[in-house]
């Protein structure tokens, strides 16, 4: 606490003024957590002033519970600098860690705006969550200089090599960096009383459910435990068809689809230590990406379930699953549909990429009607070099994403973990 109050005042965050009627004093709590480490341990207790207040031209706000000035009892802390809880605080804090970021050299990428980029010998990236930042750069001495700048101008806690962020943990070799939210899914498991579950292969026994089964007691803990499942999606791409399947009985859930929530967590109990890793490319990577749909596939509405999974390189980079918004008439429709959804991704993720010169009207997508037809997959590639966007039809089997949009029973999981590159930290370094 003493600390958080001393950076405040060593920025000038606030200013004692005498009370008055006329204004609008606001009040202000104190707000703990306990910060860990991936392994559970205690790494630091952190407290934060939170001001309870609105959005005012002129915030005015009681002084500190536990830090009034005995000098000054009648007195109140007059906002030179937004501090959480105003409405106005996310707003002010952006625009001066972008005025910060920009006069250091950097600018905001067009298709994210929580990504800063700085080109240079060395290209250096930022991203910023909330007040969370990653300083990401091939040179060691870049990210330092980065942060030594920032320092002059915010009070900021260094806190090393990247290990641990929002759940995700981070372990690296000299040739690649491994992800994982193994802590994540203990915590999981302990919150749905499922430590001692018996593990299971796969994370759905079918994907037709019983839909006439009764009405969870309890509603809100499978709404908690779907909206955690998710989060876990992030780096766990096998969970992509499972988790869009139960969330899609969000508003009525029944006791056949808490059944299904709970096998998904017992296959999270027999494969706790399943990541995504990312290995160096040997020469400059292109993007590749695999589209798929599932035709008609649910039973109750017949809507198709669309997906796609997106390589930089050997390195899988985005993902995604879900039904497609309407009813699609034919195979040939959905298809396309599913096409240009991903054909939307990989525009994204290209423009994305400083060194990239994209021009929207270079980008087109050829296609044969006679073999969508026929339901071929489809695989999309984008060139650096022409600036195009090629499709070329692969036969279900050699689509590494049939698995995420249609019901894997039957089939061996080590398959989608090998295409999906989903392995154990053990895994020898390549």
């Amino acid at each position: 606490m003493q600390e958080e109050v001393n950076a405040l005042i060593n920025t000038g965050t606030w200013s004692f003024v005498p009370k008055s009627s006329s204004q609008n004093i606001i009040g202000c709590k104190w707000v703990f957590c306990i910060k860990r480490k991936p392994d559970g341990i205690i790494n630091r207790y952190k407290a934060r002033l939170v001001a309870k207040g609105f959005n005012q031209q002129e915030v005015f706000m009681q002084q500190p519970p536990g830090f009034e000035d005995s000098t000054k009892p009648f007195h109140v802390c007059h906002l030179h600098r937004s501090l959480y809880g105003l409405k106005q605080a996310p707003r002010a804090w952006y625009d001066k860690l972008h005025g910060a970021l920009h006069s250091f050299g950097f600018f905001g990428s067009p298709s994210d705006h929580s990504l800063f980029i700085k080109k240079g010998p060395f290209m250096i990236f930022i991203l910023v969550y909330v007040d969370d930042i990653l300083v990401i750069s091939p040179n060691f001495a870049a990210c330092k200089q980065v942060i030594k700048q920032l320092s002059s101008m915010f009070a900021i806690k260094d806190l090393g090599p990247l290990h641990y962020f929002l759940g995700l943990e981070v372990k690296r070799s000299s040739s690649s960096i491994f992800l994982s939210l193994t802590k994540y899914i203990l915590d999981l498991l302990s919150k749905a009383n499922m430590t001692k579950a018996k593990p299971c292969s796969i994370p759905l026994r079918t994907s037709k459910l019983d839909h006439d089964s009764p009405l969870c007691q309890n509603a809100s803990e499978y709404h908690s435990l779907v909206g955690a499942l998710q989060y876990l999606t992030w780096t766990r791409l096998d969970l992509s068809f499972a988790v869009n399947l139960v969330c899609q009985y969000m508003h009525n859930p029944r006791i056949s689809h808490f059944q299904a929530v709970k096998r998904v967590l017992r296959y999270l109990k027999g494969s706790l230590d399943l990541g995504l890793w990312f290995s160096k490319c040997s020469t400059p990577p292109t993007i590749t990406a695999f589209s798929d749909t599932d035709w008609a596939g649910c039973a109750l509405d017949r809507i198709s379930t669309r997906g796609y999974c997106v390589y930089l390189g050997n390195s899988l980079i985005s993902w995604s699953a879900k039904k497609q918004p309407t009813v699609a008439r034919s195979s040939t429709e959905v298809e396309y549909r599913s096409l240009t959804n991903t054909a939307s991704e990989i525009t994204w993720l290209y423009n994305s990429i400083p060194e990239s010169k994209a021009d929207e009207d270079a980008v087109y997508i050829s296609l044969d009607p006679d073999k969508l037809e026929r339901k071929a997959r489809i695989e999309s590639k984008l060139t650096d070099q022409e600036n195009q966007l090629f499709t070329v039809f692969l036969r279900a089997n050699k689509n590494v994403f049939a698995w995420s949009t249609e019901d894997i029973q039957g089939i061996d999981p080590s398959i989608i973990c090998h295409h999906f590159h989903l392995d154990p930290i053990e895994k020898p370094v390549i």
